[in-house]
């Protein structure tokens, strides 16, 4: 998905996972273009500016999604994009469009549900938070 130039910041709280792809990166030959990050409990603690983020199979784990997902906003360029995947045998229905709703509140706008095989998934753009801010109050004096 990166293409050719592009590069992967991967971020896990198990140093262990990191080290497993760190070695499958590098047995493919593209070890150069994957930045691992080992991240604190409660934040990611990275300052860069991505075109995408994935967070696959794991928000049902944090404990405060809406701090991970605000770190993750501001992260992502005010063009970027957000793919939110959880397993149906960990998150129901009710669950996810609870996260679903969590992502919007920090500044996301949900425009896609796209199929990934045995997950609930929602794509996401990076919306202009002020400009919602500006909506809400605006609904909430009508």
């Amino acid at each position: 998905m990166a293409g050719d130039h592009g590069k992967v910041i991967a971020v896990d709280l198990q140093q262990q996972m990191l080290n497993l792809l760190r070695r499958r990166a590098e047995k493919a030959g593209m070890a150069d273009r994957i930045r691992l990050h080992h991240c604190q409990q409660d934040r990611l603690g990275i300052e860069v500016e991505a075109d995408f983020a994935l967070v696959f199979a794991m928000l049902h784990e944090v404990p405060d999604q809406s701090r991970l997902l605000g770190e993750i906003h501001h992260c992502l360029k005010p063009s970027g994009k957000l793919l939110l995947a959880e397993p149906p045998i960990h998150v129901s229905g009710r669950k996810f469009a609870k996260e679903v709703t969590v992502a919007e509140e920090v500044g996301f706008r949900l425009v896609e549900r796209p199929h990934v095989r045995w997950c609930h998934a929602a794509g996401f753009v990076k919306a202009n938070v002020s400009g919602m801010a500006h909506t809400r109050q605006s609904a909430e004096k009508s």
